[in-house]
């Protein structure tokens, strides 16, 4: 502890020496002693001398103590402070407003939806899911037209119409594309499991 104290104030003697240096200032032990004036003597009058205009003031030297520096530094970090704080400041509210864009978005999408649900819903007020199997045909264009599949399961069970509600696809190959593993044998073969049905 007494090392700390000692060390501390060897420091501040050095600091405090180095800015008495800088600013031209003497401590009263550091200047020479005065010689006495001689006797006081007569002295003739002297003739008025012509002052001289009034030189402009000289600007003040510029200060580079270990003070200013300190107080150049800090100033300049606090304007970079604030200035990174402003930009922060600035990109926040900027992510804010697009998320705020983005929220409202959302919910006029969602309200959309949700209406949109309940018009199906009301359209189909004796909708029942019923589950069957029924194989997709294929349509002229290639792809499985699985609504026929659909209207097959419902009017198994009574009902007048349906649309597929779920629907599986699988690859289907004969025992000899197994055996000759020749998968131009194999067809992809698409199967209604559940219709919606009214």
């Amino acid at each position: 502890m007494l090392a700390a104290i000692a060390l501390w104030l060897a420091i501040f003697t050095i600091v405090h020496d180095r800015a008495a240096a800088q600013l031209n200032v003497q401590s009263p032990q550091a200047q020479p002693p005065q010689a006495q004036p001689p006797a006081a003597q007569p002295v003739p009058p002297a003739a008025p001398q012509p002052t001289a205009p009034a030189q402009a003031s000289a600007p003040p030297a510029q200060k580079d103590g270990f003070f200013d520096a300190f107080g150049k530094w800090w100033d300049k970090s606090a304007a970079e402070w604030d200035a990174n704080m402003k930009k922060f400041k600035s990109t926040i509210e900027a992510t804010n407003e697009r998320n705020a864009k983005a929220a409202a978005d959302a919910t006029r999408d969602a309200v959309s939806a949700t209406k949109d649900a309940t018009d199906a819903l009301i359209k189909f007020p004796a909708t029942r899911i019923i589950e069957g199997k029924e194989r997709c045909l294929l349509a002229p264009n290639g792809s499985p037209d699985c609504d026929a599949a659909a209207e097959k399961i419902c009017k198994g069970k009574g009902f007048a119409s349906g649309k597929s509600a779920n629907i599986e696809s699988a690859r289907k190959c004969s025992a000899r594309a197994w055996l000759s593993r020749n998968e131009a044998d194999c067809v992809n073969e698409t199967i209604v499991t559940r219709a919606a049905c009214q």
